[in-house]
């Protein structure tokens, strides 16, 4: 049996990505890769059963979860996703498993940009992002408490981030024509002077800007971080 529409190479690719999640053989391409094929191969007249099939999978769920996993993913963040242990992940700085991806997707795009950086600095594997997730739907608080919740139960000894979406080139035209370091002095210029307490470190990209405080015992309620992102964004849209 083979698939309708496909390479050689393309079917290679295949049986090396989600063909080898039944053996104990390794992963040689990436979930995206896998993606695309399975995308090519559905649109050449090939079910989600025949694929499955052809993998000899014993059902199709692994199938139908790639294909919500890169439909509901934020694009930026396609790439950073790859098969592999822990230990691997731990070496290839700045991704992130197809667990914690799969888990990742379910939550909002603005979300899942802010939590993917902390998934990186913390190390949050996919039962972290479960639980962030339950608690967002759940217990009414906002996304640096629920954050702020999860880093004590793993005995993360962690000040406040505050990390927000933005499109700086609609906020602040001036700013965002300026260089990544001329940008990043302006604005740790700017949240230094905006608040009283002490800035551990800024960033101030073109669609998400980060705060972090120094004190371990500043832990705002949600009506003051919003107070706080509120300052922020009128300040950047005051500049210049």
């Amino acid at each position: 049996m083979s698939l309708k529409g496909l390479s050689q190479r393309e079917l290679y690719k295949l049986k090396r990505t989600i063909g080898v999640s039944n053996s104990n053989k390794k992963a040689e391409f990436t979930p995206l890769d896998a993606y695309k094929i399975i995308v090519k191969a559905i649109e050449n007249g090939n079910s989600r059963k025949e694929i499955a099939t052809y993998l000899k999978l014993t059902s199709p769920t692994l199938i139908g979860r790639t294909i919500n996993l890169f439909r509901d993913l934020e694009p930026s963040l396609h790439n950073k996703v790859i098969y592999g242990s822990r230990r691997e992940r731990l070496i290839k700085d700045g991704f992130i498993g197809y667990q914690q991806a799969v888990e990742l997707s379910k939550l909002d795009s603005k979300l899942q940009i802010k939590l993917y950086d902390l998934i990186v600095k913390q190390k949050y594997n996919w039962g972290d992002i479960l639980s962030i997730k339950q608690l967002l739907e759940r217990s009414g608080k906002s996304f640096e408490e629920i954050i702020n919740e999860i880093n004590e139960r793993k005995g993360i000894t962690e000040t406040l981030h505050i990390v927000e979406q933005i499109n700086l080139k609609e906020t602040s035209p001036k700013l965002n024509s300026k260089s990544q370091d001329a940008r990043d002095k302006i604005f740790s210029a700017m949240v230094k002077e905006l608040f009283d307490e002490k800035i551990k470190d800024s960033y101030l990209g073109a669609v998400t800007y980060k705060v972090v405080f120094s004190n371990p015992n500043f832990n705002p309620k949600s009506s003051e971080i919003r107070k706080i992102k509120q300052t922020i964004n009128e300040s950047l849209e005051n500049y210049g």
